[in-house]
C-alpha cells in the first residue's frame, strides 16, 4: 500500500533532521540517530533468512554508527 510509502518519507525527513542536528553537535540528534540506527537493526533481524549477507553488513553499519554517535558524538560541538 502507498502508506508504507508515506512512512518511509517521512522517517527520512526525520533522518535529514537528525543529521543536521548532529552536524551542529546537539543531543538530541545524536539521540534519534542512535535510536533510529538501533531499530534498523532490529527490523534487519526480519530479512536475515531472506538476505543472511546483507542483513550483517547493514546490521555492522548500525552497530558502527551506534558506537560513533555515542562514543564520539559529542567531539564534533567542540570543532565549531
Amino acid at each position: 500500500s502507498t502508506a508504507w510509502g508515506w512512512i518511509t518519507v517521512i522517517l527520512g525527513i526525520v533522518v535529514l533532521f537528525a543529521a543536521f542536528a548532529i552536524l551542529k553537535g546537539k543531543v538530541w540528534g545524536r539521540t534519534i540517530g542512535v535510536i533510529l540506527a538501533t531499530l534498523n537493526a532490529i527490523n534487519q533481524l526480519s530479512t536475515m533468512r531472506a538476505y543472511p549477507v546483507w542483513s550483517l553488513i547493514v546490521i555492522m553499519l548500525d552497530v558502527f554508527v551506534i558506537y560513533a554517535l555515542t562514543v564520539h558524538g559529542g567531539e564534533l560541538k567542540q570543532q565549531f
